[in-house]
């Protein structure tokens, strides 16, 4: 195992911080299900949307062996894991994760052997694994790692879910966190709780297709200003940019026509 991690070759990325947590709470979940031990993983994220610019399999695997070596030591009287993570002036982001952990005498404190795997993935990841622990049994261990650019949030909608599906990749391990609907029905609630940065909408939908849609995204006080780029089997850019579109793309779409109209629209 050191030796796979020796020969690791890190591919850094902009990503969520909460989306990252919530994959491992549910990984520690499905684990949780065929142990005896329940344990309650929590953690603060501040701010909400903080990101970090790293390579996030690594620190996936990092955090998980961390967190399921606190989760074996940890008293089954207080059985909660905390996970606190911040930015601080230098732009960097402190990852902690706490524990309490029985006192076994007035100086000693029985603390979870962490996996020597563990600081070799921090080294991959070109940080070091600091830990401290207090009288009262609370044991940290800590790391830092460069804070990345805030995501931008690209709003998706076509009733097809192969389509979203393909844009969802495209934009895979880009500065963008991607939400999709399939029903534009749905598409003006959902866009107000979203508060996307920018809107990637088909055009023939059932129900309300998306000239409809775009009259309303263009009217709403809340969304006139998101700049949404119409995508469509049909040829009608001039339509599109006549109703208030931002730009128009022709399906098939490839990868790069979307990457260069969202980095257009999104520097305007």
């Amino acid at each position: 195992m050191i030796r796979a991690a020796q020969r690791l070759m890190p591919e850094p990325s902009v990503f969520g911080v909460n989306e990252l947590l919530n994959d491992l709470r549910a990984i520690l979940f499905e684990v949780a299900r065929h142990s005896d031990r329940i344990n309650t993983i929590s953690w603060s994220v501040h701010p909400p949307n903080l990101t970090i610019y790293a390579d996030r399999g690594i620190l996936h695997q990092l955090l998980l062996k961390l967190l399921q070596a606190l989760v074996e030591h940890a008293q089954p009287s207080m059985p909660t894991i905390s996970v606190i993570a911040h930015v601080d002036k230098a732009s960097r982001v402190r990852l902690a994760i706490q524990g309490q952990f029985e006192i076994t005498d007035s100086v000693k404190l029985a603390q979870p052997e962490l996996p020597p795997l563990c600081r070799w993935l921090a080294r991959a990841l070109q940080t070091d694994l600091q830990s401290h622990t207090e009288a009262a049994g609370l044991y940290t261990i800590a790391l830092e790692l460069p804070a990345g650019t805030r995501l931008r949030k690209i709003l998706i909608i076509d009733d097809e879910p192969i389509a979203t599906e393909l844009f969802r990749s495209y934009l895979a391990g880009m500065d963008y966190h991607v939400v999709t609907l399939t029903r534009g029905s749905d598409a003006l609630e959902r866009a107000r709780d979203v508060q996307p940065d920018a809107i990637v909408l088909d055009v023939m939908m059932p129900a309300m297709d998306g000239w409809e849609l775009l009259q309303r995204l263009r009217h709403d006080p809340v969304l006139q200003s998101v700049p949404i780029v119409i995508c469509s089997v049909l040829r009608d850019a001039e339509l599109a940019l006549a109703l208030g579109a931002a730009a128009f793309l022709h399906k098939p779409v490839l990868r790069q026509q979307l990457l260069a109209t969202l980095a257009k629209v999104l520097s305007r």
